[in-house]
Formats: C-alpha cells, structure tokens, sequence
C-alpha cells in the first residue's frame, strides 16, 4: 500500500511541474527543455495503466503541458492526434477530456477551426455517450464564438446525441455534417484532409 502511495504521490508532484514552460533560457544564454517526446510517451504510458486515479493524474500533467505551452500549439494537435489513433477507449476519454478542458477553458487557444471540427464530427459518432456530449459542447462553444452568423443549432441534436441506440446518434452526426458542411464551405478541404489523414492508422 506504502509503495502504491509512494507511486501516485510521485506521479502527482511531476504532473504539478508539468505546469510551466517546457523550454526556458537561461541568464548565461543556454537553452534547456524537455524531451517533449518522452514527456508525451511518458503520459500516453499513464493513460494506459488502466488505473482511473491515476489517469486523472495524467490528464492534469497533460492539460498542464498544453494550457502553459501555448506558444507549442502541436502539443494539442499531439492530443486531437491521438483522440483519432488511439483504441484504448480510457485513453481515448482522457486526451478527449483534455482537448475539451482546454479548448471550453481557453477560448483563444490558437488551434484551427477545421481541426475542432473534424475532431468534434468523428467524436459525434463515438459509442461513449460522454465523449459524443463532450463534442456536443465544443460544437456549442464555437457557434457562441462565431455568433449567430454561423448557428448550427446543435442543442436541436442533444437528445439524439446522448441517446444510446446507435441509429439514433449516427443520423444525428450525419445531419450534424450537413449542417456544418453548409456554415464552413470553406473549410471542406481541410476536414477532408484531416480525415484522410488518420486512414492508414484506422
């Protein structure tokens, strides 16, 4: 029990230094940082543990990473990354709730309004009721961003989304689609790209 604690105490006070820059200079001139890579595998490790408490645990150095890193926007896109990639449907829920925390939190978190959506459109169709509410407000948080120029009406979905027989939430992300299809003509391209991506990993 001693070296359980002695493990999720240590976890804790590493994912308390997650909060602040990953890279500084010093007064002599030297750059120091972090090998973010093994930072980043270090926390994909955590959130394959199976264990919830310590998945919570993950989530904060993650969220700590990116919320102090915003100069390093590739730290969420690292994040939305691995919310397509992963099959492990608790690491899946962790890096979601982390790409939700941060993008309701901090709504001038430089990440481009197709990666949102593409995400928010693949996660609309996942089986976690949760995960498909989360995208639900990420949709809503952007249409109150873009005012009522682009509205697309997403509470008319929330019944649906959260409904659990999966014809139910499927029609609804379709439809949800075309509506988004029709606010972002623009940004076709680049959700197709998006998508056409990750296809060799699905």
């Amino acid at each position: 029990i001693e070296k359980r604690n002695l493990r999720t105490a240590a976890l804790s006070a590493m994912a308390a230094l997650c909060a602040g820059p990953i890279r500084v200079t010093t007064e002599s001139g030297a750059s120091l940082h972090f090998d973010i890579n093994r930072l980043l595998a270090w926390i994909e490790g955590i959130f394959h543990s199976g264990s919830d408490r310590i998945n919570v645990i993950g989530r904060r150095a993650l969220k700590n990473i990116i919320v102090y890193n915003k100069e390093y926007p590739y730290l969420l896109q690292h994040c939305i990354a691995r919310c397509y990639i992963t099959d492990e449907p608790k690491a899946l829920e962790s890096y979601f709730g982390v790409v939700t925390e941060v993008l309701l939190e901090h709504a001038d978190y430089p990440c481009p309004t197709w990666k949102i959506l593409g995400l928010c459109l693949y996660t609309l169709g996942n089986d976690q009721s949760d995960i498909r509410s989360q995208s639900a407000r990420i949709l809503r948080a952007l249409e109150e961003r873009h005012q009522v120029a682009r509205s697309a009406k997403v509470r008319d979905f929330d019944i649906s989304i959260s409904d659990k027989t999966k014809a139910v939430y499927k029609l609804a992300q379709f439809e949800m689609s075309k509506r988004l299809a029709k606010l972002y003509p623009e940004l076709a391209l680049h959700v197709f790209s998006e998508f056409s991506f990750y296809f060799k990993n699905l």
